[in-house]
């Protein structure tokens, strides 16, 4: 009985491990963070999602969210698959105000809310010096 043990353990230890990775949320990766813009107030931001389940196809447009805040979309490159569970998508968005945010989500029918978020601001203006004086 305790040599069946020795064999049949390992392979429950290994099931429970297998189960416990299937259960994770799917990462989700905003660069750069905190995002500067240029002086026209235009910045991209490059999404990066890796996603944890076999058959989730998470990285499409219906089941990933992106909602901009304080900024508008001017245009994306379209979620590609760079290997096997990673896929990226890089968002050019202009700035609306002074600053805004941009929000990355998607809700896993297994785990619940992936989300990441990221701050946009425009650049701060250098002080000019008066050498007058």
């Amino acid at each position: 009985m305790a040599r069946r043990c020795f064999y049949i353990m390992p392979l429950v230890v290994l099931l429970l491990l297998v189960q416990i990775r299937q259960a994770s949320a799917c990462e989700i990766h905003l660069s750069p963070n905190p995002a500067v813009s240029n002086s026209e107030g235009i910045v991209t931001i490059n999404i990066v999602v890796k996603w944890e389940h076999r058959k989730c196809l998470l990285a499409t447009e219906e089941e990933m969210r992106i909602d901009p805040t304080g900024a508008e979309i001017i245009e994306q490159s379209g979620w590609r698959m760079v290997k096997r569970g990673y896929y990226v998508n890089d968002v050019k968005l202009r700035l609306t105000g002074s600053e805004g945010s941009l929000r990355v989500w998607s809700e896993c029918k297994k785990k619940g809310v992936s989300e990441s978020t990221v701050k946009i601001v425009r650049p701060q203006p250098v002080p000019q010096k008066n050498w007058a004086g």
